[in-house]
C-alpha cells in the first residue's frame, strides 16, 4: 500500500506548493511584515516564510529572530515554518535549540516536531533529544523517541549511556528496542538493566529491547536465563520472548525454559513453550505443543494472553485450517486490543486469510486497518469488492470509506460497481474520501470514462482533491486532447517544485499523455538535468512518451 498512500503525499506536496505560488507578497515585504506592532501581521508573515520550499538566508535570520520572541505564540509558530522549510533550515538550526526547552509546552511540542521534520546531523540531534526524554510532556517524549529511532545506530551510544539514568532508563530502553537489531551493541548494558534495576517495568522493557534485537546480541543469553529467576511475571515472560526471538543461538536457555514452562502464571508458561520453539526450529513435536497451547490461550479470560497467543500463532505459522477458524473468531473479542491483534496475526496468513479480512469489515472498529490490509493485497482480493462497496456507500466514518476506496483501487475490481460508488464519493465533504474516490476511478482507468465530468468539476478545489482529480483524469483519458489542454500547464509548474515526489509524478503524467503534453517539452529538458537521478529518470522517459505518435501507444 506504500505506493498507493504515496500518491496522496505527492497530492498533498502539489497542493501545498501551488498554494505557496499564489501568494503575492514578496519576501522582503513579509519580513517587513515581521517588525509590525500587529502580532496577527507578524503571525501571518511567518507562516508565509515558512511554506516556501527553501529559504535564503534573510529568511532564516528573520525567522530565527521570531523564535526568541518574549510571545509564546510567535516562538510556537516560528518554529512551526522552521519545521515546514525541513532540511532548508538547517542552517539555523542552533536557534530552534533552546526551544526544546521552552517553559512553553505548545513551544516545546512545536519545536521538537520541526526539529523531526529537519533532522540536523545525529551529532547535534542526539544529545539534545537524550535531554528531551526528560520532559514532563509525554507527546514530547515520544517524539524524541520516534525522532532517535529514525536515526538509529548514530544514537545508540548516547541511548547506552544513559541507561545508567534512573529518570530516563526506561524510555532508552524502549528506544532500543525500536532501533532493533542496529542496537546489537547495546546488549550487555541492557542486560545490566535486566538484572540489576529494580523497577520491574524498566526490567520488562530491558528484556523486550533485547528481544527487539534478536539474534544479533547472543551474548545477552545468560543474563536472560537469570532474568528466568526474576520475581515479576512480566520481566519473566519478557526474557522467555528475548530469547524465542534470539533463536538457535539461545540453546543454553533450553533447560530452564522448560523449568519456567511449569510455571503456574499462564502468560509465562505460553511464551516459554512459543520459546522453545523458536530456540529449537527442526523439533516438529515441540512446535506442535506450543501452536496447541498458543491455540487453547485465545480462550483465555485475560487479554493480555490472549494477545500473546495471537502473536505466537502469526510467528510460528502453523496450517491456516488448523487456527484460522479460532483467529477469526478473535476478530470479534469484546477486548478491541484482542481483535486488533487479532486482524494483523490473521493478515500474516496471506492469501488463505481473505475470508477472515473481510469478515473483519464487519466490526467498526477493524474496518479501516482490514481494507488497508485487502488492498496491499491487491487483486488476490477481489472477492472483497462488494463488501468494501457496501463500506463506501453506507458508512458514517470517513476514514473507513477512504480506506475502502483505496482498496477497491488497488484490487482491480469490476467497474461496474466501482464507478457509480466512487462517483458518490466524489461528493463528500471530507478532503480524504473525495480524494481516495479519485485515486479508485485513476486506477480504473478508461473503464472509469463515466466519471469525467465530476472529475473534471473537481479540479478548481484547492486542496488535495483537486490535485488527485487531475491525477485520475490523465489516467482515465490520457488520449483526450481536452485534458490534456487543461493539465499540462498544472503539470508543467509541478516540474518546478521543490519536491523530488511531485515533480517525478508531474514527468509521469505528462508521459500518459504523449505528444499531447509537446507544450511541456521545455520544462520536460530542464527537468532532465535536474539533480535528483530518480526526476532525471522521469523527466527522459516522458520525452521520449511525448516525441512517440499517438498510434500504437499503450
Amino acid at each position: 500500500m506504500g505506493k498507493l498512500l504515496l500518491s496522496f503525499v505527492i497530492a498533498a506536496c502539489w497542493v501545498c506548493m501551488s498554494a505557496v505560488s499564489s501568494h503575492a507578497e514578496e519576501t522582503s515585504e513579509l519580513i517587513a511584515q515581521l517588525r509590525s506592532s500587529d502580532e496577527a501581521v507578524r503571525l501571518h508573515a511567518i507562516d508565509v516564510l515558512g511554506e516556501q520550499c527553501w529559504a535564503p538566508p534573510e529568511v532564516l535570520r528573520a525567522l530565527g529572530a521570531e523564535l526568541k520572541s518574549r510571545s509564546a505564540v510567535v516562538r510556537a509558530h516560528a518554529a512551526h515554518a522552521m519545521g515546514h522549510l525541513a532540511a532548508g533550515a538547517r542552517p539555523a538550526v542552533a536557534a530552534l535549540a533552546p526551544l526544546l526547552h521552552d517553559p512553553d509546552p505548545k513551544v516545546r511540542r512545536m519545536a521538537i516536531r520541526a526539529w523531526g521534520r529537519i533532522r540536523p546531523n545525529p551529532a547535534v540531534s542526539v544529545p539534545l533529544l537524550a535531554n528531551v526524554l526528560r520532559d514532563s510532556d509525554a507527546s514530547i517524549r515520544t517524539e524524541a523517541l520516534n525522532i532517535l529511532t529514525d536515526i538509529g545506530r548514530p544514537a545508540v551510544p548516547t541511548l547506552t549511556r544513559l541507561l545508567g539514568r534512573n529518570d530516563v532508563a526506561y524510555w532508552c530502553c524502549v528506544a532500543l528496542g525500536e532501533i532493533g537489531p542496529e542496537a546489537a551493541d547495546a546488549a550487555p548494558a541492557l542486560v545490566g538493566v535486566l538484572n540489576n534495576d529494580p523497577r520491574p517495568e524498566v526490567c520488562r522493557e530491558a528484556a523486550l529491547a533485547l528481544g527487539a534485537i534478536g539474534s544479533a546480541a547472543p551474548v545477552s543469553v545468560p543474563g536472560l536465563i537469570e532474568a528466568l529467576d526474576n520475581k515479576d511475571a512480566s520481566v519473566v515472560a519478557g526474557a522467555a520472548y528475548a530469547l524465542g526471538r534470539i533463536g538457535p543461538k539461545a540453546t543454553a536457555a533450553e533447560s530452564p525454559l522448560l523449568k519456567c514452562a511449569a510455571n503456574a502464571d499462564p502468560l509465562v508458561k505460553t511464551v516459554c513453550a512459543w520459546a522453545l520453539a523458536k530456540i529449537d526450529p527442526e523439533n516438529d513435536a515441540r512446535k506442535r505443543a506450543a501452536i496447541a497451547q498458543l491455540a487453547a490461550a485465545l480462550k483465555s479470560h485475560q487479554p493480555q494472553l490472549r494477545n500473546a497467543a495471537l502473536f505466537g500463532l502469526a510467528d510460528l505459522k502453523p496450517a491456516p485450517e488448523a487456527v484460522l477458524p479460532a483467529m477469526r473468531e478473535a476478530l470479534h473479542d469484546p477486548d478491541k486490543s484482542v481483535a486488533g491483534a487479532a486482524l494483523y496475526a490473521v493478515a500474516a496468513f496471506g492469501d488463505p486469510a481473505i475470508p477472515a479480512l473481510t469478515d473483519a469489515l464487519k466490526r467498526k472498529e477493524l474496518r479501516p486497518d482490514a481494507a488497508r490490509i485487502l488492498g496491499q493485497m491487491g487483486p488476490r482480493a477481489k472477492g472483497a469488492a462488494p463488501a468494501l462497496v457496501e463500506i463506501v456507500r453506507t458508512d458514517q466514518d470517513g476514514h473507513s470509506q477512504s480506506e475502502a476506496l483505496m482498496a477497491l483501487g488497488a484490487t482491480d475490481a469490476d467497474p461496474k460497481t466501482v464507478v457509480p460508488a466512487a462517483i458518490e464519493a466524489l461528493h463528500s465533504r471530507r478532503e480524504d474520501v473525495c480524494s481516495a474516490a479519485c485515486f479508485a476511478l485513476g486506477r480504473m482507468g478508461k473503464p472509469a470514462l463515466a466519471a469525467m465530468p465530476e472529475l473534471e468539476k473537481r479540479l478548481g478545489d484547492r486542496d488535495e482533491c483537486g490535485a488527485m482529480a487531475a491525477w485520475a483524469l490523465v489516467r482515465i483519458a490520457p488520449d483526450s486532447p481536452e485534458v490534456a489542454r487543461r493539465l499540462v500547464p498544472l503539470f508543467v509548474k509541478a516540474l518546478d517544485q521543490c519536491e523530488p515526489t511531485v515533480r517525478i509524478e508531474a514527468a509521469a503524467s505528462l508521459a500518459r499523455m504523449g505528444p499531447l503534453a509537446k507544450d511541456a517539452i521545455p520544462a520536460l529538458r530542464r527537468a532532465s538535468a535536474d539533480n535528483d537521478k530518480t526526476v532525471h529518470a522521469a523527466a527522459l522517459a516522458a520525452l521520449s512518451a511525448v516525441n512517440t505518435p499517438l498510434i500504437g501507444r499503450k
